[in-house]
């Protein structure tokens, strides 16, 4: 009852699973919405918890439960899952920020501390490499070509990464795309 939101994805899943054709999984998500239950800090404060009731700690215990579970039902029937890792949030809608350093002719390269996202990501990134233990499960890290030891990058040759704050351009989704491809068999 509090996912009904989410029972045609459910649905979908088990379709796409009696396909003989189908070999592997991608699943992708705002893994620290999803874990903390709180969106950045310039968006509405607004509770994103998957429970009306419970803390930080129970909806992070219910989190590792359910996306614990799709993994496992996927792997019973036989597939391949590859879990792409957290995408730096930004915090800030970057082509709005980039058009207005570009009117004002300043510079529009703007970058996320790298100590930001690894304090966004504390509970996820532990979480994820425990995931990528499992047989027949991979996690691949976006941050691993989006961030340096000091930053994270927003844009590329001029290029916006992101089309707002935490979703990927295609040209973030091309930058990042080395990651899958190995993962998913594409040469």
């Amino acid at each position: 009852k509090n996912f009904h939101k989410c029972e045609g994805s459910i649905a979908s899943l088990d379709r796409l699973l009696t396909m003989p054709s189908l070999k592997t999984v991608v699943i992708t998500g705002r893994w620290a919405v999803y874990m903390t239950g709180k969106g950045t800090a310039s968006e509405s404060h607004e509770r994103r918890r998957l429970f009306a009731e419970g803390d930080e700690a129970a909806n992070r215990a219910a989190f590792e439960a359910l996306l614990m579970t799709t993994i496992e039902k996927i792997r019973a029937s036989g597939r391949h899952v590859v879990i792409i890792g957290p995408v730096p949030e930004l915090g800030f809608h970057l082509p709005t920020e980039m058009t207005k350093a570009m009117m004002q002719g300043k510079p529009a390269e703007f970058t996320l501390p790298r100590k930001d996202f690894d304090e966004r990501q504390k509970d996820v990134l532990p979480f994820f490499a425990k995931l990528d233990t499992l047989d027949g499960v991979e996690a691949l890290y976006p941050h691993e070509r989006l961030c340096d030891a000091t930053q994270c990058r927003t844009t590329a040759d001029g290029d916006a990464l992101y089309i707002d704050d935490d979703h990927l351009s295609p040209t973030g989704a091309a930058f990042i795309a080395p990651l899958l491809k190995t993962s998913i068999g594409v040469k």
